[in-house]
């Protein structure tokens, strides 16, 4: 019956249409888990697992793209400032003992690079969780994702929902998030240069947005922003 589940809930997913979602109740880990690895040929679908509650949507363009950018100006602004920086994009963040498994839209590695490298895969369990996860909320409820990012211990969060950007800290003896103006990680990425870049990119081309990012860093403007 669990294998009967799991193909009804691929099914169900592979007939989303872009930007809908997918919400089912009393899904096992087991189930979440062989879901998982049923959808390794839809890299674009994002799962969400909450203790037996399972949400997964399928993008829109626009998110892609956007994801695609915020990513860009972390790795310009790491490497602008000579910090180290590991992407390692959609990649599944999951503790079994809490029952909660998440796929941000991009994640990086920077004050905890140190810690990760070499490794192929992440355990949890043991590795420390990404230093800033991305997620750009076009058509879910990334407000539902704050408390599982929050229990795996994620500090930083930037969170674009089309229209208005967002960091949020995580304040540890509250395990819930607070808005920031800027990130504690890369400095020089605030609220409003998040805003900018991103309002930019419906208009202008990767290449152009990209160096038109390192020319603002370069002349020290981001800072001030």
């Amino acid at each position: 019956m669990k294998g009967a589940a799991v193909s009804q809930y691929r099914d169900a997913i592979d007939h989303l249409p872009p930007g809908a979602m997918l919400v089912v109740q009393d899904v096992t880990w087991e189930e979440y888990e062989h879901l998982l690895e049923e959808l390794s040929d839809r890299p674009g679908v994002r799962v969400t697992f909450d203790q037996g509650r399972l949400q997964a949507v399928s993008p829109l363009r626009a998110h892609e793209h956007y994801a695609q950018v915020v990513a860009d100006m972390a790795v310009i602004a790491a490497d602008s400032f000579d910090l180290p920086v590991e992407q390692l994009g959609g990649t599944t963040l999951r503790q079994v003992e809490r029952l909660r498994g998440v796929e941000p839209d991009r994640c990086f590695y920077i004050a905890n690079v140190h810690r990760i490298e070499g490794k192929l895969t992440l355990d949890l369990a043991v590795d420390p969780p990404p230093d800033v996860v991305v997620e750009i909320d076009m058509s879910s409820d990334s407000e539902a994702k704050l408390p599982i990012y929050a229990g795996l211990g994620v500090p930083e969060i930037w969170l674009y929902d089309g229209r208005r950007a967002r960091i949020l800290e995580l304040v540890e003896d509250q395990g819930s998030y607070l808005d920031a103006v800027r990130s504690k990680f890369l400095p020089c990425i605030s609220v409003p240069v998040l805003e900018q870049q991103l309002q930019l990119s419906r208009t202008t081309p990767q290449t152009k947005l990209r160096r038109a990012f390192r020319v603002l860093l370069a002349g020290g403007q981001a800072g001030s922003v």
